[in-house]
């Protein structure tokens, strides 16, 4: 696990990196630490972390950094959305169809070819696009022209 994530409290708003939390014992467990806040002290984090969603032509959808999405035997993959970690997660809980694997494409698993896999693809991406620019984005763009 890398210890430089990008990392925003939910108290303060404080923007850190995890490195940079402070080690506080915890009050109920004496042999216990928690990582906290270095301004207010909190232990609650949300990870923004920029990240990046894509999916295959099966329309499985994955999500990471760039350098996650390189799988040389699963195809090349389409980029459609990016944003913080957390709040891309978000999204994408509430817009896709959840799968045992992950996040599917609706759709997209029963299409007859690449064509009309594509077709239902940017036709989902338009959907979700709703929100993009607004405050309630929260930084996720869904968008297939983004870059990579």
């Amino acid at each position: 696990m890398s210890t430089d994530r990008n990392c925003q409290c939910t108290r303060c708003k404080n923007k850190h990196l995890e490195s940079e939390r402070k080690s506080v014992q915890d009050k109920k467990f004496s042999f216990a630490s928690d990582l906290v806040c270095p301004r207010c002290g909190c232990k609650n984090f949300y990870d923004i972390t920029p990240a990046k969603a894509w999916c295959r032509m099966s329309g499985v959808i994955g999500m990471g950094t760039a350098d996650e999405q390189l799988d040389p035997y699963a195809g090349k993959p389409i980029l459609f959305a990016t944003g913080p970690h957390c709040d891309l997660t978000t999204r994408l809980n509430r817009e896709a169809e959840r799968a045992m694997f992950g996040w599917v494409v609706p759709g997209m698993p029963k299409a007859k070819d690449e064509k009309d896999a594509m077709v239902i693809l940017r036709l989902w991406v338009n959907r979700c696009s709703y929100a993009n620019g607004s405050r309630l984005a929260r930084g996720v763009v869904f968008d297939l022209e983004v870059e990579a």
